[in-house]
């Protein structure tokens, strides 16, 4: 799978999980703690699994600042980190989501599919 494919594939079952549509990640149709969880869980998953440079993402998710996709990240880096308390819902809501996700299983089929 190409880089370009990863973050399509990502974007797609996010919007999917989050039963919204690629236009809204860029809206301001969600609240603000809304919004804040979805970026947050959609930033972690670009940052862990793609070379998506920083403001590439910021563009992707409607952010002006660089700095807003650092924090999020950070935010939910110490949330869903075993290494400390962090929020158990949130923790639970992330696993469920790369569960969604499914980027192990996709990363295979993808290699079969391209013959390797």
């Amino acid at each position: 799978m190409t880089q370009a494919e990863k973050i399509e594939y990502i974007l797609d079952k996010s919007c999917e999980y989050f039963g919204m549509s690629r236009a809204d990640l860029i809206s301001r149709k969600f609240t603000k703690i809304e919004r804040a969880i979805h970026s947050k869980f959609i930033i972690k998953a670009l940052r862990d699994n793609t070379m998506l440079p920083t403001a590439q993402i910021a563009s992707l998710l409607g952010y002006k600042s660089n700095a807003n996709v650092l924090y999020h990240n950070e935010v939910i880096s110490d949330e869903v980190s075993d290494e400390c308390y962090g929020n158990a819902k949130i923790k639970r809501l992330y696993k469920e989501y790369l569960n969604h996700l499914n980027l192990n299983n996709y990363d295979k089929t993808s290699e079969k599919s391209n013959g390797h």
